[in-house]
Parts: C-alpha cells; sequence; structure tokens
C-alpha cells in the first residue's frame, strides 16, 4: 500500500484528539449522501413526468401536423400525401378535418371538437383500444354517419345508442351571412362507439367520417390539417425532408412545438429543482471544508514531523486529499444506494400515492435513468474535489511557504 494512501487510511478511520473533527466528517457524509439521494429520486420523478405525458400522448397524437399558413383550411392534394407517406420514417399519414361545432342530443346541447378522419386514420392510430363503449366505427351498418365520442361528452349528452333519436351537429354556414337558424349547416348522426383515454379528449373531442365533417362545414376538397405519425427519434429528419416538399402556403410543427410552453415548463422545472439541489450540495460541501481543515489542523504537528523526515508537500497533500475522497466516496455511495433503493421501491410498488383525480397512474410516477447518474455523479465529484483542494493548497502553502 502506497504511503499516503495509509496514512490518510489511518487518519480517516483513527479517533481525532478533537472530537468535534469526528462530528462534522460525520455531518459531511450524511450531508452528501441525503443531498445525492435528493437528486436522484428528484431528477426520477421528472422523468416519470415525462414517461407519463408520452403515454398519455400514444397512439393518436401525431409526431409531425401540417397547418395552413393562412386561414383555417387548404385544398386537399393527394400526390402530396403520397409524397410525405413516402418519406423515410413515416409511419402514415393522414388529411384531417377538425373544427368547433355544437352537438345536441334531445334536449343536452354543448360545444364540442369535430375531428373529421377516415377509416385507415381510426385503424391505424389504434383508437379502438380506447374504446369503452360500442365500436370504433364512423358509418352504422346502415351506412348513416356515426361518431366515436370522448366518454365526458357522451355523459354531459347522455348520449344513447338509439337508432330513433339522431345527435344533431351545428355549423355556422360559410356562405351564408344571415344569422337565422337557417344559416345553420346541420347533419343527423348516431352514436357508434364512446373512448376514453386523457381528461381533455375525453370531455371535448368527438371522431366522425371526413366526409360528413365536410358536409357539416361546407368544406369540399379541403382540410384543417395533415396529421404525420413517426417514432420520436425520427422528427427531426422527417421535418427537413417535409421542409423540401412542402409548399409556402403550410406550416410544419412537430408535437413539441405544438405544446411548447407545457414541454418548456417542464424541462425548465426539471434543470430549475436541478440547480436548487445543486446548490443545496455547495452549502453541505462546506461540511468537506470544515473537516479538511480542522483534519490538517488537528495533524498539524504530524505533518511537519512527515515533512521533516522527507515527506513532499505533494505527498503530504495527496494524504489529506484522499481524506477528502474518502469522505466523498462515503457519502456518495450510501446517497447512490439509498435513491436508488426508494426510487425503484416508488417505480415498482408505487408506495406513495397521488391525490384523488383522473390520472393515467395512481402513484407518483419515477424513471430512474443511468444517464441522470452518471451527471450526478460528475457534479458530485467536482464539487467535492474543489471544496477539498481549496483548504489543504490554502494551509500547506501557508505552512510550508519556503516549499
Amino acid at each position: 500500500m502506497h504511503l499516503n494512501l495509509f496514512i490518510a487510511k489511518r487518519y480517516l478511520l483513527s479517533k481525532k484528539r478533537q472530537n468535534a473533527v469526528n462530528i462534522i466528517s460525520l455531518i459531511a457524509i450524511i450531508g452528501i449522501a441525503i443531498g445525492c439521494a435528493a437528486l436522484i429520486i428528484v431528477m426520477s420523478v421528472f422523468n416519470g413526468i415525462d414517461m407519463v405525458i408520452k403515454l398519455s400522448e400514444a397512439p393518436h397524437t401525431p409526431a409531425v401536423v401540417i397547418y395552413p399558413a393562412e386561414g383555417k383550411f387548404i385544398k386537399s392534394d393527394s400526390a402530396f400525401l403520397n409524397a410525405i407517406q413516402e418519406i423515410d420514417g413515416v409511419e402514415h399519414a393522414h388529411i384531417v378535418i377538425q373544427e368547433s361545432t355544437v352537438a345536441k342530443f334531445k334536449d343536452q346541447m354543448r360545444p364540442v371538437i369535430l375531428k373529421g378522419v377516415d377509416e385507415d386514420y381510426i385503424l391505424q392510430t389504434e383508437i379502438e383500444g380506447t374504446i369503452v363503449g360500442g365500436g370504433a366505427k364512423l358509418q352504422t351498418p346502415e351506412g348513416v354517419p356515426a361518431i366515436i365520442a370522448g366518454y365526458g361528452v357522451a355523459s354531459e349528452l347522455q348520449l344513447e345508442f338509439r337508432k330513433s333519436t339522431p345527435i344533431l351537429l351545428y355549423y355556422p354556414n360559410r356562405n351564408s351571412n344571415s344569422i337565422s337558424p337557417s344559416a345553420l349547416s346541420t347533419i343527423e348522426v348516431q352514436l357508434a362507439g364512446v373512448f376514453a383515454f386523457n381528461q381533455e379528449e375525453n370531455n371535448s373531442q368527438i371522431y366522425i367520417d371526413i366526409e360528413s365533417a365536410r358536409k357539416l362545414l361546407k368544406s369540399e376538397g379541403e382540410e384543417t390539417k395533415i396529421e404525420i405519425f413517426a417514432k420520436e427519434e425520427r422528427i427531426e429528419e422527417i421535418k427537413k425532408s417535409l421542409a423540401e416538399i412542402t409548399p409556402e402556403n403550410r406550416v410544419i410543427r412537430d408535437k413539441f412545438e405544438e405544446n411548447s410552453s407545457f414541454y418548456s415548463m417542464i424541462r425548465g422545472e426539471k434543470v430549475a429543482t436541478f440547480m436548487i439541489m445543486l446548490f443545496i450540495m455547495l452549502i453541505a460541501s462546506f461540511n468537506i471544508v470544515a473537516s479538511i481543515s480542522m483534519l490538517m489542523l488537528d495533524k498539524r504537528d504530524d505533518t511537519l514531523t512527515y515533512n521533516a523526515m522527507g515527506l513532499t508537500v505533494k505527498v503530504l497533500r495527496a494524504i489529506f486529499n484522499l481524506q477528502g475522497v474518502g469522505i466523498i466516496v462515503t457519502g456518495m455511495g450510501i446517497g447512490f444506494i439509498l435513491g436508488c433503493m426508494i426510487s425503484y421501491i416508488q417505480e415498482n410498488f408505487g408506495i406513495i400515492k397521488l391525490g384523488g383525480g383522473n390520472y393515467l397512474t395512481d402513484a407518483y410516477p419515477i424513471d430512474l435513468q443511468g444517464i441522470d447518474l452518471l451527471i450526478i455523479f460528475a457534479t458530485i465529484s467536482i464539487i467535492g474535489a474543489i471544496a477539498v483542494t481549496l483548504p489543504v493548497r490554502y494551509l500547506t502553502n501557508k505552512w510550508f511557504k519556503q516549499q
């Protein structure tokens, strides 16, 4: 064993003349352990929130959407749609009409978001997996237009699977300047199915076949957007390819730009929380400075003796640096074990529950990721190295000015 490592080990484990050195060293270890564990847990919780957001989007949240640059509608172009579907990485793309309308059933009436799609959209986006009543169809067996309504919409309108009583959809007639009831475009539909996914869609959205939507909105040969589905890791490549073929009167947005404020808020909160925890770690590092300083003062006579026996200042610094490394490694080891253990238990057993509400999960979501552990390890190591090196260099320079 190297001499400096041997002496550092003895200093770390041996009893000091000043009991305060032991106490401060223990406080430093506890501070690092708690800070490290807290960083792991907090970062994992934000990862869990991000994971839940992604789960709430799938499967019918498009990766990229193309909108008209001006106005609500653009002309349909099958050649353009075919060109999109040929782009490498695109799984499927669909022409969609989406607009706010009013739905009425018997005496109940409320605004809804009408989404006109084709049968392929229903099949390829796996909406059938969210159906809790009826089926995922856009027409009745008799060929009557049908809707798939969100659970909240169906509940508030008290919709029924009855052929005798139609559901009425209203939209202002784009070709009329009158304010009379005749200025409203109207179609009759039946209820085919009820879906339940996330709260926002449940309480606002209905699906209808795109031709019926065009009839209601008086938008023959037009759409409000094109939805493109692809894997998240291919979004940037697909956007670059789309930019080469998309006309100037259309705008390309990915799902992160669609909800930029929300995603920015999540990322900002994660960064802000990480910085706050780092600040706490910086405060805890003062205990390392105090511990190393008091240890060096406690062992000052030994240090001068070692120097007189031939040990260089470089070796003496290494001894106390290793003492500090021992504190940091011990604290980080305890913190990593504690943080990973708590994260694992919450992730697999959901001990801490969310409050009442309509959530995709009943426990706080958590997702432990290796990259976060590496970032935390590197950050604490840098803070610890600075906290150890500064007092050691300062005191050795003060004691051995001539060297």
